[in-house]
């Protein structure tokens, strides 16, 4: 039964120029609610864990170095294990941007080593350090993130004598087709946007996605190839698209295509933002931990664009055998129009016989210059 117990609500913030926790004694736990964090700063480790104590625990908390009213901010490592330790459980926490190492043992753990389900990211140390120099063993942290898709080799990495391996990782995005451009499609016209997952170690996935007003759903669906057991459920009155997908065939370690939605769209817009507003990951449970961080979720974004438009004033008649006639035409691209690198023109003469036209020229400084079309 622990002695003692730290309980951090929901956004709770701790900021200090010492560690937001000294951990002296054996039993203890430091259990955080969502958005819950410890900031620390002036080259403070986040917590201090004395040497010689049995079973400690920290859940759920986020240890980072970003101080927003300071952005130089200095911090140490995020949790420093001074001596040796018999019992530690380190689950579901995110230590990231921190100036030393994310976790750091003096001297190996012993007995229970439960660490999982946590993201380390962006720290200037390595992620875990097992710095024992006297009679190091392995520290078992499977089934954690490091920042990279490609685990501590690319991301946040481990010192010797700790095992990272499996690792996990996932983030979300999105990916636009069915229109000639990315991101753009022409009013009246459809597009589809699929959202996607880059995942390592993965069996589950929840993500929430908004789209503006203007467009309207033609067509919508869970793709299964994956995660064979997704499902989608669409609000109409909030424009959100909820999918929860589940791997039964283990877990999965590549890109996955979570679902698709077909637009239809009724109004111009430039660059408006197709929101991923939520999203988690979850693996097989390892320890005490289900849980994988997302580390990134990229937001798509959707112009809707009026073509444009030809007009000749003076194109009707008449036309004679072996007698030039200049005609104009005005391509106009409208304010509600797209940026395009090149246009296309497809100028068609009804009822023509192409036999009997000798050839067709273009002008665009007035006559100077005339330039050959060709006539097919």
């Amino acid at each position: 039964v622990p002695h003692i117990t730290y309980h951090l609500a929901a956004d709770t913030v701790i900021k200090n120029s010492s560690p937001c926790f000294v951990v002296n004694a054996s039993y203890t736990q430091i259990i955080a609610e969502p958005g819950a964090k410890c900031i620390p700063v002036g080259g403070a480790n986040g917590i201090d864990v004395a040497g010689g104590l049995t079973d400690i625990r920290v859940d759920g908390l986020e240890i980072t170095g970003i101080d927003p009213a300071n952005p130089g901010n200095t911090s140490g490592d995020g949790i420093h294990f001074a001596g040796a330790i018999n019992g530690v459980v380190l689950a579901d926490n995110k230590i990231h941007n921190l100036g030393g190492d994310g976790v750091e043992f003096v001297d190996s753990p012993t007995g229970t080593v439960d660490i999982h389900g946590n993201l380390f990211a962006s720290n200037g140390g390595v992620g875990i350090n097992n710095s024992d120099t006297t009679s190091p063993t392995t520290v078992a942290a499977e089934y954690n993130s490091w920042g990279s898709y490609d685990g501590p080799a690319a991301g946040d990495g481990v010192s010797a004598n700790v095992d990272a391996d499996p690792y996990t990782y996932g983030d979300f995005w999105m990916s636009s087709s069915g229109s000639p451009w990315a991101d753009q499609v022409v009013k009246g016209q459809t597009i589809t946007y699929t959202i996607k997952a880059l995942v390592k170690e993965v069996n589950s996935a929840d993500v929430t996605f908004t789209y503006p007003a203007g467009l309207t759903v033609t067509a919508s669906q869970a793709i299964t190839t994956k995660f064979e057991s997704g499902t989608l459920t669409h609000n109409a009155g909030t424009r959100t698209f909820t999918y929860v997908g589940m791997s039964t065939n283990g877990n999965e370690n590549d890109t996955v295509d979570l679902f698709s939605v077909t637009f239809r769209a009724d109004q111009t817009m430039r660059n408006v933002p197709m929101d991923i507003v939520t999203g988690s990951f979850g693996m097989a449970g390892v320890g005490s931990s289900s849980n994988v961080y997302v580390q990134q979720m990229d937001d798509g974004k959707i112009t809707v664009i009026d073509l444009p438009t030809l007009d000749s004033p003076d194109i009707q008649g008449y036309y004679l055998s072996g007698e030039q006639r200049e005609f104009s035409v005005v391509l106009t691209n409208p304010s509600t129009g797209g940026n395009f690198a090149h246009v296309y023109v497809d100028l068609r003469i009804a009822n023509a016989n192409t036999s009997q036209i000798e050839k067709i020229e273009y002008s665009v400084d007035n006559g100077a210059n005339w330039v050959a079309l060709s006539v097919g």
